[in-house]
């Protein structure tokens, strides 16, 4: 009789746990809407645990927050604002002193150096990785070059806008750096930036971009603490997703609860990313700086900016002129600058969003930077305006709707500038 209860005590456990899978697999099935075999789920997993870990690696490194994303693989500079960080994994080689190095090995020793430093943005840094060949072999041609092998030491960042670029150079030459040749291709971010980062924020505009954002990472305790419980949470998710691994790989209520684990995790992430943002955009002076009287997209606001970016090229002129080093400033060209480029079909719908936030500042900013280019050459300094480089050209050259150019426009871009710089019209 006992033997008879005992069997009828397992089959009935044995029933009630075969109807939970099934109650859980149907579950899962209709959350998934396809069924949700083994496989599947452990693939769910999978990507649930890698996607917390990457998470909760870039807390640590003060990466986590989507608002961040601007920054992967940067690090806060007390001069620059920021730089790449040698030691990340940005998937380009980066100098000691945290730049973009276009170059795979160091400098030869068979024969001197004619050394070019390259400023600006991410138009610039583009030039030096993807036109950097082409500009060097056609500086080489130039008399104070000959004999020398042309090297160009790229200072030029994604994101970076006046008064960085004349920091940087600065900086360089502080720590000793020599060059030859000095040329800044700027002029987009000083004005698209700051209408829609930090103004909109309250930042003062001179402000590396998004500033608030990324010294909070730095400089809030709260933040810290914050991103700290977020990448602990995330371990957890890591973790718990190996439930299920090895023999319960097959078991759908293990899915249910791990399923429920991670939901419940989850949520307490998101109400973490909620208090992370609203502490990062937090006022204070050490992240927002002086107060900035005008309105994100006043007129008085564009030629501030531009007053700004005007009276940095002058004092990068006014630097190299005193050490004897040529200087060339080049106002970069753009696509949603009117009459710039003619576009086919396929450009356009890739490159050109009538709708973008940088079309206004540009549209608005431009003809103020041409005006003053114009100014800065009535002085004394070497500038170009490279806005009209590409308006008899039908191929397609940009390749996103902001701003960069692909390989043959970084050559194009290359050749002019070396004309320019030789004094010739080619291109």
């Amino acid at each position: 009789m006992r033997r008879k209860r005992v069997l009828f005590f397992l089959i009935l456990a044995l029933g009630v746990w075969a109807f939970a899978e099934l109650a859980a697999l149907l579950v899962l099935s209709a959350a998934a809407g396809a069924w949700a075999w083994p496989a599947r789920l452990a693939g769910l997993r999978a990507a649930a645990g890698r996607q917390a870990a990457a998470r909760a690696g870039g807390e640590v490194r003060g990466e986590g927050h989507a608002a961040l994303s601007l920054f992967t693989g940067t690090v806060i500079h007390p001069f620059l604002g920021f730089v790449l960080d040698p030691e990340g994994k940005t998937g380009v080689r980066v100098s000691p002193e945290g730049f973009s190095n276009p170059h795979r090995e160091p400098p030869p020793a068979d024969r001197p150096l004619f050394t070019v430093g390259l400023f600006g943005g991410s138009m610039a840094m583009l030039l030096c990785h993807e036109g950097g060949e082409v500009l060097a072999g056609e500086l080489s041609r130039l008399p104070q070059a000959r004999g020398k092998r042309v090297w160009i030491e790229c200072y030029a960042l994604g994101g970076y806008k006046q008064p960085q670029s004349l920091l940087a150079l600065d900086y360089a030459l502080a720590r000793g750096e020599r060059f030859d040749l000095v040329l800044t291709l700027d002029g987009f971010n000083e004005v698209a930036l700051p209408p829609g980062e930090n103004l909109r924020m309250g930042v003062n505009p001179f402000y590396p971009r998004s500033w608030n954002v990324l010294a909070s990472t730095v400089l809030g305790p709260r933040v810290l603490r914050l991103s700290g419980e977020i990448a602990y949470l995330e371990g957890r998710r890591t973790s718990w997703a190996g439930l299920c691994d090895g023999a319960l790989a097959w078991s759908s209520l293990c899915h249910v609860l791990w399923q429920a684990e991670d939901r419940r995790l989850g949520r307490r992430v998101s109400e973490l990313d909620r208090q992370l943002l609203a502490e990062k955009t937090r006022r204070s002076f050490a992240l927002d700086g002086p107060a900035f009287p005008y309105k994100p997209q006043g007129r008085r606001t564009y030629r501030e900016l531009v007053a700004m970016w005007s009276r940095s090229a002058e004092l990068m002129a006014g630097i190299c002129r005193a050490r004897g080093i040529p200087y060339f400033h080049f106002l970069q060209p753009n696509q949603y600058v009117p009459g710039s480029k003619p576009m086919g079909e396929a450009e356009r719908k890739v490159a050109f969003d009538p709708n973008h936030p940088y079309r206004p500042p540009v549209e608005r900013g431009y003809p103020l930077l041409i005006e003053a280019g114009k100014g800065l050459a009535a002085s004394g300094v070497r500038f170009h305006d490279l806005t009209r480089i590409f308006a008899t050209m039908e191929e397609p050259l940009y390749f996103d709707g902001c701003c960069h150019v692909n390989t043959r426009g970084s050559q194009i871009l290359a050749r002019e500038i070396a004309a320019r710089i030789a004094g010739t019209s080619r291109r």
